[in-house]
């Protein structure tokens, strides 16, 4: 059984050498800095976590993570294949540090970094609520999902003809203010350790709300074309992503 140290809580930023989009993504420099910065700048701002762990196999991701002073999990050959979850790497993560006996914290944070917006105030008031909430397993940020994107809207090919996937919730509610309102990950989530290590899944029944954030805080950077719209974001002034804060 994992030993738990109520205190701590941490930070595992997932950042594999592997991708398939853009070569070495999570080095791809955005504005003057790689794309792994951003997260581990912000989770450092941040008032509540006390370790951040960058996990990898790559050695140039490492080199960043060490030049931060950061801890680094070095992950194997089998936990950085494309078929491998998240939630599936976080879990095997977290059980290595158990089998070396070492006390795990009460609060896990997943840190993604194709997230380079997300803010150290969201973190903080994620971790809040979930340690405020002992019933929850998880909290999530989340932004609401634009009118274009809605179910309602979504659309699907089928022998070349298109249908709308959910067309059941199209009656009378077609409008943009007649659809309920529907959110995505605002790219934040924090679980309770033993609880997850136990099975609860990241986005289980018992997973609440931190905070609704802005569709720019949950760009996730994902190609080219994303890299694009976030240096539209850096450039615009709107945000300080170095502090997290808002302007």
């Amino acid at each position: 059984m994992a030993i738990i140290n109520k205190r701590a809580i941490w930070a595992v930023v997932l950042a594999r050498g592997g991708s398939k989009t853009v070569p070495l993504k999570n080095l791809h420099k955005l504005g003057d800095l790689p794309l792994i910065e951003y997260c581990i700048r912000a989770v450092q701002s941040s008032k509540s976590v006390g370790r951040i762990i960058v996990s990898t196999d790559h050695p140039k991701i490492e080199a960043v993570a060490t030049a931060f002073n950061v801890d680094v999990h070095r992950r194997s050959e089998e936990l950085s294949g494309d078929h491998m979850s998240s939630e599936e790497v976080l879990r095997s993560i977290l059980g290595e540090y158990n089998k070396d006996d070492e006390e795990l914290p009460e609060i896990t944070a997943l840190i993604q970094p194709t997230s380079p917006f997300v803010r150290s105030g969201t973190i903080d008031t994620c971790i809040e609520k979930l340690l405020a909430n002992l019933e929850a397993t998880s909290v999530q940020s989340i932004t609401p999902i634009a009118h274009h994107a809605h179910a309602i809207n979504q659309r699907r090919l089928e022998d070349g003809k298109i249908h709308f996937v959910f067309p059941e919730l199209r009656d009378g509610k077609t409008g943009k203010q007649s659809k309920e309102p529907h959110y995505a990950l605002g790219n934040f989530i924090a679980v309770r350790t033993r609880s997850f290590l136990a099975g609860d899944s990241l986005f289980g029944e018992n997973s609440i709300v931190g905070c609704i954030v802005d569709r720019y805080e949950a760009l996730d950077v994902d190609t080219l074309d994303d890299f694009r719209q976030a240096e539209i974001y850096l450039k615009s002034g709107v945000l300080d992503v170095i502090t997290g804060d808002q302007s």
